[in-house]
């Protein structure tokens, strides 16, 4: 398996706390940088999407914020080969 970009949330405030959830094994957000991160592991079958949400809990009196994303998990065997045409590059 191959490492997801870092996905960064820029959060500004008294953050009391932060959570990302849920997302596949082998990625974990972490709420110290607000970054999701991590090599996914092996699923069942492909491509399997997860659909996160994070939470960010302010100050007492305030409203919590949130924001979605999706981290899609695609089988790391599927490109065979690449080659390239008077196209572009083609991958199989």
């Amino acid at each position: 398996m191959f490492a997801i970009g870092n996905i960064v949330y820029t959060v500004t405030g008294g953050v009391v706390s932060a959570s990302a959830s849920p997302l596949p094994s082998g990625v974990s957000f972490n709420s110290g940088t607000n970054t999701i991160s991590g090599t996914p592991g092996t699923e069942v079958s492909y491509p399997v999407g997860y659909n996160y949400t994070v939470t960010v809990v302010g100050p007492s009196g305030t409203s919590n914020a949130t924001a979605t994303g999706t981290v899609t998990v695609t089988d790391p065997n599927a490109f065979k080969y690449c080659i390239h045409t008077k196209y572009g590059i083609v991958c199989k």
